[in-house]
């Protein structure tokens, strides 16, 4: 199943800019009293494949997650001081400006047991991907996610690219 979405650089930029923001936007002068308690696990039917939305949003849940938690990251970033996956999504994203060519976010899914529990997964892909004559790459980061809760098991996440 793959999933395409085209972004323009202000949608990119609202995109992250609220992905960015911790969860209470609402200034130093909010009551706590007010805050709605954090959501449990949200539970899926593990034999339906995620959305291209909840693909995203796993990835945007593991953006504090460090480069060093595979070789494939190690150096992928767009700029030497990149530490984490969000820093790497970032630099990618900085890259699908407007202008001529074509930019767009891919996601994918497939069907992939979790080799450690043998429960239903889903391999799932999240591809920055850009076109302009010969200037063609794509740069992602692919992981698995559980069925029952989409959360991306730990130790699966890989960085991909090609120039």
């Amino acid at each position: 199943m793959r999933g395409r979405v085209a972004f323009g650089a202000a949608a990119l930029a609202i995109t992250l800019g609220a992905a960015a923001c911790g969860p209470d936007r609402r200034g130093e002068g909010a009551q706590a009293a007010d805050a709605a308690p954090p959501p449990g696990p949200r539970r899926y039917d593990p034999t339906v494949a995620p959305a291209p939305r909840e693909v995203i949003r796993a990835l945007l849940s593991i953006r504090d997650m460090p480069l060093s938690v595979d070789s494939s990251c190690a150096t992928a970033g767009t700029s030497p001081d990149d530490a984490d996956l969000g820093d790497y999504v970032s630099g990618w994203l900085a890259e699908l400006r407007e202008g001529p060519g074509k930019n767009w976010i891919e996601t994918s899914v497939t069907p992939e047991p979790d080799s450690a529990t043998g429960t239903r997964a889903w391999r799932s892909a999240v591809v920055f991907r850009h076109v302009d004559g010969d200037d063609r790459w794509g740069w992602g980061v692919r992981f698995l996610m559980s069925g029952a809760d989409h959360r991306v098991i730990p130790g699966s996440v890989q960085c991909t690219g090609a120039g």
